[in-house]
């Protein structure tokens, strides 16, 4: 089931929830969408309380920072709560377009939000996320046998 929210420069959005181990590995894959048009569909690899980052660094670039921890309750499914800033860059310099908090399930169903200004100058922005866990092992980097 996906869920939108609107939101403004600081908006919050919602999606189903739980409470997930906190040293266990998350995948993170996002879709990124300006104005309608899909600019980018990047994946992070990232641990709970550990900030991580997605950067285009063109002059109409954009960068998303990203982090992921526990819900203060257990729920059911598990879910993980994403506090992000997404930021592009004008001019040379980068500039915060949102910040949103974004509760998800940790199952790779969708959640998404818009953000942006209504008046028909604002761009619009819309992220969608899909979360899973990742089995430690599956990190491990095989070593070569003599």
């Amino acid at each position: 089931m996906r869920r939108t929210l609107l939101g403004s420069i600081a908006g919050f959005a919602l999606a189903a929830g739980a409470h997930a181990e906190p040293s266990a590995p998350l995948d993170l894959h996002f879709a990124l969408s300006v104005d309608g048009r899909l600019v980018g569909t990047p994946r992070l690899l990232v641990r709970p309380g550990i900030p991580g980052e997605i950067r285009v660094d063109a002059d109409d670039g954009y960068r998303f920072e990203i982090r992921a921890d526990a819900p203060a309750t257990p729920t059911d499914p598990p879910s993980i709560v994403l506090s992000t800033s997404l930021q592009t860059r004008l001019d040379g310099a980068w500039h915060v377009v949102a910040q949103p908090t974004l509760q998800i399930a940790l199952d790779g169903r969708p959640a998404s939000i818009e953000v942006g200004a209504a008046d028909a100058d604002a761009a619009r922005y819309r992220i969608e996320v899909r979360a899973t866990r990742i089995d430690e092992e599956s990190l491990a980097v095989p070593t070569a046998r003599r």
